[in-house]
């Protein structure tokens, strides 16, 4: 089971957490983003994909300009393997949402990817991960949606607290 997803930024900033279970603080993986973000601006790094420390298991895939980080714990089944399978796919969801991957991307369509991040993992487990099924459940962002979002202020996010209040 996945503890944590980070997304990180192209100088590793962490734009998107999501814990499940318990919380793993920033600081343990810290290290370990810069390493990944150093060998995404094709710096040499001899960061490998999964990192076992302690009773963690630390993955990471970077692609574009961002690394997407998941910790879980040594005895998840299906394992670091699953886990790298995963982070790649988010990945895939977000370029296919946003275009080009980068840290500006990221934070334009922080509520969309964030909602992404959501609806992909449930408990700790993957679960839907199909583009198609996904874009039934979240809209893709529009010119005409960051438009009248920029001028209103708000974000579909909002909406959707609001239509519940």
């Amino acid at each position: 089971m996945l503890n944590s997803v980070f997304v990180c930024g192209d100088n590793g900033e962490v734009l998107i957490e999501k814990h499940m279970g318990s919380v793993i603080p920033r600081n343990f993986v810290e290290g370990l983003i810069k390493d990944w973000v150093l060998a995404a601006h094709g710096g040499h790094s001899k960061q490998t994909p999964i990192v076992q420390t302690g009773k963690n298991i630390f993955a990471g895939v970077v692609r574009g300009g961002i690394v997407i980080v998941g910790v879980a714990l040594k005895e998840f089944s299906g394992g670091a393997l699953l886990m790298v399978e995963f982070l790649h796919r988010v990945a895939d969801l977000f370029q296919e949402y946003f275009g080009p991957l980068d840290t500006e991307n990221l934070k334009e369509n922080f509520v969309t990817a964030y909602q992404i991040m959501e609806e992909v993992i449930d408990n700790g487990y993957p679960f839907t991960t199909e583009p198609n099924i996904l874009k039934d459940m979240i809209a893709p962002p529009t010119i005409m949606n960051r438009a009248v979002n920029a001028v209103t202020g708000t974000s579909a996010y909002f909406f959707y607290i609001d239509s519940f209040v």
